[in-house]
């Protein structure tokens, strides 16, 4: 899973690294190179117009839009100067125009309605690193760019001057890594950089990063260092998708007030009860407009989150020392009374 977002009819629809998948609320319909005009299906992200009611997809060889009426795919095409190549991120410019992150070399602003694009590359921007993971736009005149490699970017959009920010190993208040995969702004304005190692919260007036880190001997530290996602749940809570760990909850109501070393998470990893995920390897984190939680992860497909409590309770399987036994099938259930007869492989249990 590479990204999941909604539209306004309240359809997810969900990017992968080889479809583009719709969830109605009881079936999914799949769009690939067989049936549509998208001439890749490897997806790297998605952005739902609201206004236009279209879907924007990015995919590794081009930029594509779903029209969500009709569920037609065009491709997007610009002049031939500017480059559309492996799209890897895709988010809106504080005029409604759409920012388009190309891996390498340019960063394009692009306005649907008149199709005036503005190309920002190491020409127009001295010192803007080659490579990308992703880019935001703080509202507020400044275009956040995460690196592959190149660290933290902070451009100036009223005169194009940048500063960029890397990993120094002298500073601990520095980025923790040069690999920088998502950022994230939460509704108290503060920039969250989630990099490879450790997760950071710039700090514009002192121009340094307060950094948190996986300490294996703290129950309650961030599951791991690799970043992937960071979304706010409920005005309150940043979540946070660690590769190899799950995911950290972090409350940053009066976080201000607090030593990073003080902070406790609460963690969700995967386990057979119902708070459970199915994999560590957490990629997307979205939040729909009935407050659902949608969990996109590596290799095992979406963990879904109701937020109605859950009809259904998973039974683990256990050996008598109370360790949880995985794969094990269930052959039979019979009820007698107010008893539970279970057969499994060599063994009945009540």
């Amino acid at each position: 899973i590479t990204d999941i977002t909604q539209d306004k009819r309240g359809n997810i629809w969900i990017g992968t690294e080889s479809e583009l998948g719709r969830f109605d609320g009881s079936k999914f319909s799949i769009f690939n190179s067989r049936n549509s005009a998208l001439k890749n299906n490897a997806l790297n992200t998605l952005l739902y117009n609201s206004t236009t009611n279209h879907l924007w997809i990015g995919t590794k060889e081009g930029l594509y839009t779903l029209d969500c009426y009709t569920n037609q795919i065009e491709p997007v095409t610009l002049p031939d100067s500017v480059l559309l190549d492996n799209i890897v991120s895709l988010s809106f410019a504080a005029d409604s125009s759409i920012w388009i992150a190309n891996l390498y070399h340019s960063i394009i602003k692009y306005n649907p309605k008149n199709r005036n694009s503005e190309v920002l590359t190491q020409k127009n921007v001295p010192g803007l690193y080659f490579s990308h993971n992703c880019a935001v736009d703080d509202g507020n005149g400044h275009l956040y760019v995460g690196h592959a490699h190149g660290g933290l970017s902070i451009i100036n959009l009223n005169d194009y001057s940048i500063k960029n920010y890397r990993h120094d190993p002298s500073n601990p208040k520095s980025l923790p890594a040069d690999w920088v995969n998502c950022i994230y702004i939460d509704h108290y304005s503060n920039v969250w950089v989630g990099t490879k190692k450790g997760l950071s919260v710039y700090n514009p007036q002192k121009e340094e990063f307060i950094n948190f880190y996986h300490h294996p001997q703290k129950e309650n530290s961030l599951l791991s260092n690799d970043i992937y996602d960071i979304k706010e749940i409920n005005d309150n809570e940043l979540w946070i998708a660690c590769e190899i760990g799950g995911i950290s909850i972090l409350d940053i109501h009066n976080l201000v007030f607090k030593d990073p070393e003080q902070i406790e998470f609460k963690n969700l990893t995967t386990s057979y009860t119902e708070q459970g995920l199915s994999s560590k390897n957490i990629r997307k984190i979205f939040q729909d407009s009935y407050n659902n939680i949608w969990i996109g992860n590596y290799s095992t497909g979406v963990d879904f989150i109701s937020h109605t409590p859950t009809i259904f309770h998973t039974l683990p399987n256990q050996s008598k020392d109370g360790k949880i036994i995985a794969n094990k099938p269930t052959g039979g259930i019979y009820i007698d009374g107010n008893d539970i007869w279970i057969g499994s492989e060599n063994e009945l249990a009540k």
